[in-house]
């Protein structure tokens, strides 16, 4: 029994596992056990229906692995007028997190937000299964995040990421969700998660509720939905 525990302590730490015994029984002088067992090592760790695998992952057959990469373009074209970008960075506008909601999966990467505007930000993204939803968040720097987005399906749940934009969540301002069926996600082009109304416009821009900003005249788009001097007769306009 004492060699056999010997042998077990002298396994690469990649090789350990966790082993349940269900029969033990003495033959020729051997210990035998059958097991089940799940390996405990940094690259695919163990996991249950209950918890989460770690961003980019899926939980399958008890392991984490990561899921095979589809080529993505962001588009936020409707967020390319003048007048947007200025008034982003004039509440220090930092950086752009897509969220991707998968029937067993969650994650937050960042993504160019001057590519995404300008024409689209490619992306490599692990998309599994099929619907998948879709949403943008424009965020300030905050001393207090270590990372671009949320690391864990866990943080963007608490936080409430993908329902709200608040001041804690260091949000300024937050697209609405998009759905995506599965035909798109399993083509074998690329997948365009488009962001912009089939006139120009954002489908929905959400500001944090402390931030409120009306359009003037000024050919600006001030309030980032798309539209410039919406809404208003200015003098230019009326000539």
């Amino acid at each position: 029994m004492l060699s056999h525990l010997w042998f077990f302590s002298r396994l690469r730490p990649e090789l350990r596992c966790l082993i349940t015994f269900r029969s033990m029984f003495l033959y020729l002088g051997f210990t035998l056990a059958t097991s089940a067992c799940l390996p405990l090592d940094s690259i695919q760790p163990e996991c249950f229906p209950e918890e989460s695998c770690p961003i980019n992952f899926s939980c399958v057959e008890g392991r984490c692995v990561e899921p095979k990469s589809k080529v993505s373009h962001i588009y936020l074209n409707c967020l390319g007028q003048q007048g947007c970008y200025d008034q982003l960075v004039g509440l220090n506008f930092e950086r752009a997190c897509l969220f991707i909601e998968q029937p067993e999966s969650l994650f937050a990467v960042p993504f160019s937000f001057d590519q995404a505007r300008e024409n689209y930000a490619e992306l490599s993204l692990a998309l599994e299964k099929a619907p998948i939803r879709a949403s943008v968040m424009l965020l300030a720097s905050q001393d207090t995040m270590e990372r671009p987005c949320p690391n864990t399906p866990q943080e963007i749940r608490q936080k409430r990421f993908l329902e709200s934009c608040e001041q804690e969540q260091g949000c300024l301002l937050r697209l609405r969700t998009l759905t995506i069926p599965s035909e798109k996600v399993l083509a074998s082009e690329p997948l365009e998660i488009r962001f912009d109304g089939s006139d120009g416009q954002c489908i929905e821009s959400i500001w944090r509720d402390d931030l409120i900003f009306e359009e003037r005249c000024g050919a600006m788009d001030l309030d980032c939905d798309g539209f410039i001097d919406e809404g208003l007769i200015c003098e230019d306009e009326s000539l």
